[in-house]
């Protein structure tokens, strides 16, 4: 099960960062994203569960707590698991700004994974924006 929100804000005002889409997922076992590239940035956060991030030769195995950045144009996959599959939220954003403060928080293309202290933040701030945006 996915919600999401698209947000289209074409905008000069908007240049150094904007925010594109956000939602969240409830995976299937082995539900597979890809491979795919996109023109901007997602970031997914790992609430439950776990799964498999592929990019640039790569392999990480993430759970809860944990997430991965999906960086413009680079070929990604991702895979939930098997036994315990992943639920995850995400946000997608660009901008002229945006590489720099992903840097800023430690979070680079050559290493696009991250754990989050604080993630239950995230997951508030993205839900609040489903709420208000999901029309029945």
């Amino acid at each position: 099960m996915s919600y999401h929100v698209n947000y289209n804000y074409e905008s000069v005002l908007f240049e150094d960062f904007q925010l594109l889409f956000c939602g969240e997922e409830y995976c299937e076992p082995n539900y597979q994203f890809g491979p795919a590239v996109r023109p901007n940035f997602v970031i997914h956060y790992i609430l439950k569960g776990s799964g498999t991030f592929y990019v640039d030769n790569h392999s990480y195995h993430l759970n809860a707590g944990q997430g991965f950045v999906l960086f413009p144009e680079k070929q990604t996959t991702y895979k939930a698991d098997s036994k315990t599959p992943w639920q995850y939220v995400w946000i997608g954003f660009k901008g002229n700004l945006a590489e720099a403060h992903l840097k800023h928080v430690g979070i680079l293309s050559q290493f696009p994974i991250y754990s989050a202290e604080n993630g239950h933040k995230m997951v508030e701030i993205i839900r609040k924006m489903l709420k208000i945006q999901v029309v029945d």
